[in-house]
């Protein structure tokens, strides 16, 4: 059997949105400190500057939230992922992370039915159904970012890339 991996998805321990919700929480609490220093209120440029090294101590959230990965691949006519994460017991924060391997199979593998006509759709279909079945099997609260993924995806020739001609 070939093995095709194809596409590492990540996996964050919260969505962009609550990210960018949590450092305006911490950005707002660092200001009303400031603020309760007598005779002190912090102009735009002290806040900007709060704002920036809390993104230089933080990050972006695509880079710096991400606690796992989910490598796809082909194993024969199944869609499967093996997980990678760098879950504790308690993710902060921050940026020291070591992934580890965690499983050969997140969820269920999912079937492009070789014996019915094989389309590149059809593949896509079964690639989405897999990922959403992963989305089910993570902690809750976790993110699975497939927007690059949904982005390619549909103008990707899979067949070619299985090695499938499209007679199959």
């Amino acid at each position: 059997m070939s093995t095709v991996y194809f596409y590492d998805l990540p996996v964050y321990r919260l969505s962009y949105d609550q990210y960018n919700a949590l450092m305006d929480q911490r950005l707002a609490a660092q200001v009303e400190r400031q603020k309760s220093i007598p005779g002190y209120d912090p102009t735009k440029e002290a806040v900007d500057g709060m704002s920036q090294r809390q993104y230089e101590a933080f990050g972006p959230w695509r880079f710096n939230e991400t606690i796992g990965y989910i490598r796809l691949y082909f194993l024969s006519s199944q869609v499967r992922g093996e997980y990678f994460s760098a879950e504790k017991k308690r993710n902060m924060l921050g940026r020291t992370k070591v992934f580890v391997y965690r499983t050969w199979k997140l969820a269920a593998e999912v079937d492009i039915r070789r014996g019915q006509q094989v389309t590149n759709e059809r593949v896509w279909n079964a690639i989405q159904e897999y990922v959403a079945r992963c989305r089910k099997e993570l902690k809750k609260g976790r993110v699975i970012d497939d927007s690059l993924l949904q982005m390619v995806g549909p103008h990707t020739d899979w067949l070619a890339l299985l090695g499938w001609s499209t007679s199959r």
